[in-house]
């Protein structure tokens, strides 16, 4: 079984790209507590379609959150040879921690976050 939950904060902030096709992808960052006396520990992460603009709409660099996905290793060839990149797949998220979100931590372009309405999320 290849099943990874991670809960943790965005380490920057996320960067909705589109594909040829039409898709939606966005790469972050999740750094999660690695415990006392230890540093966080940074995970890469890729999320798709709905998931990608979820993200990039309501998880701004140091929101956190809670995903579960699968880990995945891809291939690639370089002129220095043959490279990986191990990564976690997102498949689902969730929010954490309260509903009200800072004004520091709205994304670009928005001047400060309202408490959210359960009604509002889009699931």
């Amino acid at each position: 079984m290849n099943l990874v939950v991670l809960k943790g904060r965005l380490a920057r902030a996320p960067e909705v790209r589109t594909t040829g096709s039409g898709k939606s992808v966005v790469d972050f960052t999740i750094a999660c507590d690695a415990g006392k006396d230890r540093q966080a520990d940074f995970i890469s992460c890729t999320a798709w379609d709905k998931t990608a603009e979820l993200i990039g709409k309501w998880f701004p660099k140091g929101k956190e959150i809670l995903l579960t996905g699968s880990v995945k290793v891809s291939r690639y060839e370089t002129e220095s040879g043959t490279r990986y990149k191990t990564y976690v797949l997102a498949s689902r998220i969730e929010f954490c921690g309260g509903k009200e979100t800072k004004a520091s931590e709205a994304p670009d372009g928005i001047e400060e976050y309202t408490p959210l309405d359960d009604s509002e999320l889009p699931f």
